[in-house]
């Protein structure tokens, strides 16, 4: 190869080097973790429902790699943050970051509003349907995330069905098989934070 072709090719590789530095850098991988709860979606914001309000642990990360995280808490101005684990205080309700590269290929800003109060996301029954004959569904689309206990009584007080549920994206749709219960009137308790709410549930076979 002559020294002419060489330098050639080392003029393209540079330019297109450059030219990939310059593509816009997608950053819709980011993954939050919290309290635990692993590959929690955040397109641009979540609540995450907290059991008491003690101090938080969230793991921010993002593809590509290199790209540097700023972070504020509270509505403070945004400081560039080299840790990956973070530990927020007791006071501490309102995380917001995003991520640039090169410094100035920036992502949106994602919001993280931690709340030990659901009463918004639960208003309204999540069972669907209901009255159900075989099964019923918890069925939920918001933005909330987090931890989120079910239990279902008879109508004796006797429990006849219980689970933890995890909502780590917008929708949420987790089955009840209760076709072996016989027919009547059932109570579904949810805890969600510091937020309980109970629903009526009717199990009934008669085919309209």
């Amino acid at each position: 190869m002559t020294k002419h072709n060489a330098f050639l090719l080392y003029t393209l590789a540079s330019l297109l080097m450059a030219c990939q530095d310059n593509e816009p850098y997608d950053f819709r991988s980011t993954n939050v973790s919290i309290n635990g709860i692993d590959s929690l979606t955040i397109d641009d914001s979540l609540f995450f429902i907290v059991e008491k309000p003690s101090p938080k642990e969230a793991v921010i990360t993002s593809d590509p790699s290199e790209a540097t995280l700023y972070l504020a808490v509270n509505h403070d101005d945004f400081q560039s943050s080299a840790a990956v684990t973070h530990i927020f205080a007791r006071e501490d309700t309102v995380v917001q970051f995003y991520f640039a590269k090169k410094g100035f290929h920036n992502s949106p800003v994602k919001t993280i509003v931690f709340s030990s109060s659901s009463e918004r996301f639960l208003s309204h029954s999540p069972f669907y349907p209901n009255p159900f004959q075989d099964a019923t569904n918890i069925m939920m689309t918001d933005k909330s995330r987090g931890m989120m206990g079910v239990i279902i009584y008879n109508m004796t007080g006797k429990t006849v069905a219980q689970t933890d549920v995890t909502k780590q994206a917008d929708t949420l749709a987790v089955a009840f098989d209760l076709k072996d219960l016989p027919d009547g009137t059932y109570i579904a308790k949810c805890t969600y934070g510091q937020t309980q709410k109970t629903y009526r549930l009717l199990k009934t076979t008669n085919r309209p």
